[in-house]
């Protein structure tokens, strides 16, 4: 299996669309969390990897709204 060096447009609507659930690379569902998230102002970053594949990535998550609890 020949791997993108970069993701295309196409691939991070699907990303984001399946809710981040398998790789963006190879769609492996084997991903795992690397380090802890990183919180920038209202955005909050998150390093994932793939176990099959072996790529990493960086999930973008920015905040909008508030529930009580």
């Amino acid at each position: 299996m020949k791997l993108a060096k970069t993701l295309t447009d196409e691939q991070k609507k699907i990303y984001v669309e399946n809710g981040g659930s398998v790789c963006p690379y190879c769609g492996s569902e084997y991903i795992e969390i690397n380090g802890s998230p990183q919180v920038e102002g209202l955005e909050v970053h998150q390093e994932l990897y793939c176990t099959d594949c072996g790529r990493g990535w960086c999930d973008s998550y920015i905040l909008n709204d508030v529930v009580e609890m």
